[in-house]
């Protein structure tokens, strides 16, 4: 039993394209699905042209998969790790940098780090009390905003 090809007024063009390159065929059998589709167009078109062919999901052939096995990565070097590594670095400082917001981030933290090596960075007890006033009144106003 033949069927005729739902795919001739498809306005899909890729689907269409691929039963052409079947070699025109314009009438095919679930046989000639099997066959020749499974082959020359990828799962996915075949799967849909097999959903056009057979209305109920029921009737939907079982069709046994070209399964492939994964591809092994091969172990990386030490150095091929560190270079990896490197190149990610880089293109995440060229991110930052690109970004004015985060790259103003970048700045007030090189800048609170270089004033905390010279020691010019003071936690709160080693403030004098009137200080330590100054500081609390100015983390309230913060906590406000």
């Amino acid at each position: 039993m033949h069927f005729v090809c739902p795919l001739e007024n498809c306005r899909r063009m890729r689907l269409r394209l691929a039963i052409k390159r079947l070699g025109n065929i314009d009438y095919l059998t679930p046989e000639n699905v099997q066959e020749q589709i499974r082959i020359r167009i990828s799962c996915v078109f075949f799967y849909l042209l097999l959903i056009l062919l057979y209305p109920q999901k029921k009737d939907i052939p079982k069709i046994p998969q070209l399964a492939k096995m994964a591809k092994l990565k091969k172990k990386l070097t030490r150095e091929e790790r560190l270079e990896k590594k490197r190149k990610a670095e880089r293109l995440h400082d060229q991110r930052i940098k690109n970004d004015p917001i985060k790259n103003a981030e970048l700045k007030e933290k090189e800048k609170y780090h270089r004033k905390n090596e010279k020691g010019q960075v003071r936690s709160i007890k080693d403030l004098t009390n009137r200080e330590q006033q100054a500081v609390r009144k100015i983390w309230r106003e913060k906590t406000e905003m």
